[in-house]
Parts: C-alpha cells; structure tokens; sequence
C-alpha cells in the first residue's frame, strides 16, 4: 500500500508540472459552458418557495404520447385550473412569453393550449447536463455561466477509469459571470418570475480530464448545495 500511494503521489507530481496552461483550460471551460444555462424562466410550471430556492408545484406541461413526432414542448391551461393563483401566475408568464414571440397560444375547447415557437428553441432547457435541473424541469433560458479565469488547478486520482484510455483528471476552480442575456428577457413580468440555476455564485469548480489534445467536463459545483434560488422571492405565490 505504501509503494501504491508513493507512486500516486510521484504520478500526481509529475502531471501537475506538466499540465495546460490556464489559457487552454479556460479556453475549453468557455466553449462547454455555452450550455450551462443561468438565468430561467419556468415554462408552464410554478415554483413553490422553500426558503430561498423551490420545488415544482403547478404545472400547465403536457406530454402526448399518442403522436409519433411530439412538439418540444407543449403546455394547456384549463379554465377551471385559473381559480387557482398559481395557475393564473403561469398563464401571465406564458402570455408575456406569447408576446416576445416565443410561444403560440390557441383557444380550445375550455382552455388554452401553449406551444413553442421555433424563436424558442435556442432557448429551451429541459435536461441536467452537469446536475444543475435534476429533474429535467422545462425552462426558457436567457443567460449562460461565461468562465473568466482560472483561480486553481490540481491533479487528482481518477474518480473512474476511462475504458481504453490514460487521461490525467484535475480539479479546477474558475470565476464567471452570468452573460449573453436575450432580448426577450427585457420584459420585467418575465425578469421578476425568473430563477438562477446552480452555480448561483462565483467561484465555482468543475471537475476536467484531457483526453489527449481535448478537455472534458463532468461535473460543476458551487460553494453552496447547488440549489436553484428565486430571483424574487415574492413573484411567485
């Protein structure tokens, strides 16, 4: 065991004498995180408040199983579900979405059916690419995390192997800021009823390995739990 843990030790030496500069890493951070969404508005669905971030409660998200080639996504808000005010508070975000054009609304047989526009999908999220929507909640995002600097970088054991590969994983922590914010995000019913997804604060650290000339992330996190937080605690009732 000790012969093991010197020879970890020498080989973790070595790779952190031989690693990338920042720039390279950075330059790889910057390029993956173009889909590491931020700031969101939840499509069709109400946020239920617990302390500063949420759970999902309300929902106007409806999924048809019985055509071959569904829409992106698709939302109906019944006429009996506006008695409810969180109902009502979906309907206003959708409505200001319809405005933006980014959503078409039609009357139909006692309620109303919502769906995607093709301005829209460049921004819809609906799955966990480094854990920050666990469960692969439906949203329109209108900001990206934009990495601005390495802070650290170590070499660390391999948390699993790579079938058929030798690759050197680091742990790396960066700064960032939130950037390329849409137009459409402008509107402020839709700023109000907006979330921030995790990481909800710089820095952060992400896990990255090379694989021979090209960085790859698995994972991302934050010094909180890596929660999503409510932009306005009290916009959603």
């Amino acid at each position: 065991m000790k012969h093991a843990a010197a020879a970890l030790s020498i080989a973790l030496s070595l790779a952190a004498c031989s690693a990338a500069p920042p720039a390279e890493v950075l330059d790889a951070l910057d390029a993956q995180m173009a889909v590491q969404y931020h700031d969101c508005v939840p499509l069709g669905w109400a946020p239920v408040a617990v302390g500063s971030s949420y759970y999902p409660g309300y929902t106007a998200t409806v999924a048809n199983y019985e055509e071959f080639l569904d829409a992106v996504w698709r939302g109906r808000i019944d006429d009996s579900d506006l008695q409810r005010r969180d109902a009502r508070d979906v309907r206003t975000v959708l409505d200001r979405l319809v405005s933006r054009g980014l959503l078409d609304v039609h009357r139909s047989r006692g309620g109303y059916n919502y769906f995607l526009r093709p301005a829209a999908f460049a921004y819809f999220y609906g799955s966990s690419i480094y854990g920050n929507n666990h469960d692969s909640l439906p949203y329109l995002c209108y900001s990206t995390i934009v990495p601005q600097q390495i802070l650290a970088m170590r070499p660390i054991a391999a948390p699993y192997r790579l079938r058929g590969a030798n690759v050197q994983w680091y742990d790396v922590s960066f700064s960032w800021t939130a950037g390329g914010t849409a137009a459409w995000a402008a509107d402020p019913v839709i700023r109000s009823h907006s979330v921030v997804l995790a990481p909800v604060r710089s820095p952060a650290s992400a896990r990255v390995y090379k694989l021979g000339r090209l960085w790859h992330i698995t994972h991302i996190a934050d010094r909180g739990p890596m929660l999503p937080v409510l932009a306005n605690s009290s916009a959603w009732r």
